[in-house]
């Protein structure tokens, strides 16, 4: 395979039901946007969910790291570029940049994917399709891995969510984009005006099922705030994520 097809692009209209009420796109369906590309590019690639389940395998995102320069807006397009490039342990890296039109970059991110054992939910280290492409690219967006989070004190927030239906993917689990919305519904339109997300990285840690309560809990230190989510069932950390605000320009 030609080293040209490690890097994927895709071309994107933004739709007004993936913008907020700024016409700024939803940090939840940027993530979304990525998720779909990298869904693509590995089945592309011959490693993608249709020849994993085979397999009795499939893939998990479990950290990211995005830089926002400047929010997609809708009326527009994007183009997002994605490529693997590497493993950390049992990590599976790939990165992305997003552009505007004009090929202004707006975003970029890594991220770091497991690949599981869809019975007993445990990590396969090794993944024989994907290891001819891993390390073909020495493109980085993001040199290092999106880092583990954990956090100490008490919060400065506590909201309760429970999962529904519009919240679930096939596997009747809370859907990976949702995570982001449950964070952004925590703030008021006040906060939303004034402030606009620079940095964010997430952890997934464990599967939140259909019906569970949903403890949410914010940390606040001036612009840096971070959140864990809690199924109250079991007490369990199912996600973290810390977000870098920046004002919002007038």
């Amino acid at each position: 395979m030609e080293t040209k097809n490690l890097i994927y692009k895709a071309d994107y209209r933004i739709y007004p039901k993936d913008s907020d009420y700024k016409s700024h796109i939803k940090p939840s369906a940027l993530i979304n946007y990525f998720i779909q590309s990298a869904w693509l590019h590995a089945e592309e690639l011959g490693f993608g969910y249709s020849q994993l389940i085979k397999q009795g395998v499939g893939w998990v995102l479990s950290r990211f790291r995005i830089v926002i320069e400047k929010m997609p807006v809708w009326p527009g397009e994007m183009r997002l570029e994605t490529w693997p490039k590497g493993i950390d342990r049992i990590l599976f890296l790939r990165d992305s940049e997003i552009f505007d039109s004009n090929n202004q970059r707006l975003a970029y991110l890594t991220s770091s994917w497991l690949v599981i054992d869809v019975q007993t939910k445990r990590p396969r280290r090794t993944l024989p399709q994907a290891n001819s492409f891993i390390g073909l690219t020495s493109r980085n967006a993001i040199v290092d891995p999106a880092e583990a989070l954990k956090f100490t004190g008490s919060p400065d927030y506590v909201e309760r969510f429970t999962v529904k239906y519009n919240d679930i993917d096939i596997n009747m689990h809370l859907t990976t984009y949702r995570y982001i919305d449950y964070i952004f519904d925590s703030y008021n339109l006040d906060f939303l005006n004034n402030n606009v997300p620079a940095e964010m990285t997430v952890n997934f840690l464990k599967e939140i099922p259909f019906g569970s309560e949903i403890i949410l809990h914010r940390f606040e230190n001036t612009n840096t705030h971070q959140f864990e989510l809690i199924n109250s069932n079991n007490g369990n950390v199912c996600f973290r994520s810390r977000i870098i605000f920046k004002q919002a320009a007038r």
